[in-house]
C-alpha cells in the first residue's frame, strides 16, 4: 500500500518516472541525504528538476548542473540516462554501482552516485527558499556542458 502512495504521489507531480534510473535516483538520495527527492529536489534552484539555465544558485543547485551534463554526455552516447535501469548498493556511506550490465547503465549509475554524494556534500548548505524555484527567475543562457 506504501508502495502505491508513493507512485500516485509521483504521477501527481510528474517530476519523476517509477521506472529508470530516476526511479533509483530518487532512493539513493533518500539513502544517503536522507531528505525526500520529490520534496527537496525536484525544482530546487535553477537546475534541479528539468531543465536550467542562468548561474547555479548554490552548491546543492551546482550538483544539480553538473548532473544534468553528465546525463548530456550519455545521450552523446546514445544512452537514456533517465530510463536506464542498474542495480547498486550503498554501504558504509558509500554507493557501489553493479559492474552488471550494459555501459549505459553503469555510467547512468555513476552520474546518479556522483551526484548524490555531492548533495551529501552540500547538504548543510540546502536553502529552503530555493525550494521549488521559479526557473522563470533563473537569468541567463541554457546549460551549457
Amino acid at each position: 500500500m506504501k508502495n502505491l502512495l508513493v507512485f500516485a504521489v509521483l504521477f501527481a507531480y510528474g517530476a519523476v518516472t517509477t521506472q529508470g534510473s530516476l526511479w533509483e535516483l530518487q532512493k539513493m538520495i533518500k539513502q544517503v541525504t536522507g531528505k525526500n527527492a520529490l520534496w527537496n529536489y525536484s525544482k530546487y534552484g535553477c537546475y534541479c528538476g528539468s531543465g536550467g539555465k542562468g548561474m547555479p544558485k548554490d552548491g546543492t543547485d551546482q550538483c544539480c548542473q553538473l548532473h544534468d551534463c553528465c546525463y548530456h554526455r550519455l545521450k552523446g552516447h546514445g544512452c537514456n540516462a533517465k530510463l536506464n535501469t542498474y542495480s547498486y548498493s550503498y554501504l558504509s556511506g558509500r554507493i557501489y554501482c553493479a559492474g552488471l550490465g550494459s555501459w549505459c547503465k553503469r555510467e547512468s549509475c555513476r552520474c546518479d552516485s556522483d551526484f548524490v554524494l555531492c548533495l551529501k556534500k552540500h547538504v548543510s548548505s540546502y536553502k529552503t527558499g530555493y525550494r521549488f524555484y521559479r526557473k522563470s527567475r533563473c537569468g541567463g543562457e541554457e546549460l551549457r556542458c
